[in-house]
């Protein structure tokens, strides 16, 4: 599996390995939509990207697309956390920031920690109390990136 998922209350966090797939966004896309059908809530995604992370190809970036418009009844923020420094890190926000264009989505957000996202600048979308799902994060053991 190139990545690993799991439930925050209505937050789904996804920590991205070293490759996203296809298949493996088509399955968190169906998660986000079943929450969504189940509970009559939207939800929140925080997926980490970590520096180990490759840069999606056209038809992974494709993918992203799709399925971000396919889910937008279904959430009411994503947060892409990029890690890193350099060129390596510039592309892939460059990679987000345009599928957040294609998509249009008002409530697409890219930051560059866990930290900022929950603490310093938390989107008033996520509505969460970020220091305790910081501790509950990182006590999952989720933090550690698949692959």
């Amino acid at each position: 599996m190139a990545y690993r998922s799991q439930w925050f209350d209505d937050v789904l966090v996804v920590c991205w390995g070293t490759q996203c797939e296809e298949k493996d966004i088509a399955v968190i896309t169906e998660m986000m939509i079943e929450r969504h059908r189940a509970t009559g809530q939207m939800a929140a995604m925080i997926a980490l990207v970590s520096e180990r992370t490759q840069v999606p190809d056209a038809s992974v970036r494709r993918a992203f697309g799709e399925s971000t418009a396919r889910m937008a009844d279904s959430f009411r923020c994503i947060i892409n956390v990029i890690e890193g420094t350099g060129i390596g890190h510039s592309i892939k926000v460059s990679v987000v920031t345009g599928i957040q264009l294609f998509a249009r989505q008002k409530h697409f957000y890219c930051r560059g920690s866990l930290e900022d996202t929950l603490i310093t600048k938390q989107p008033r979308e996520l509505r969460v109390d970020g220091a305790q799902l910081l501790e509950r994060i990182r006590r999952s053991g989720i933090l550690t990136p698949p692959g």
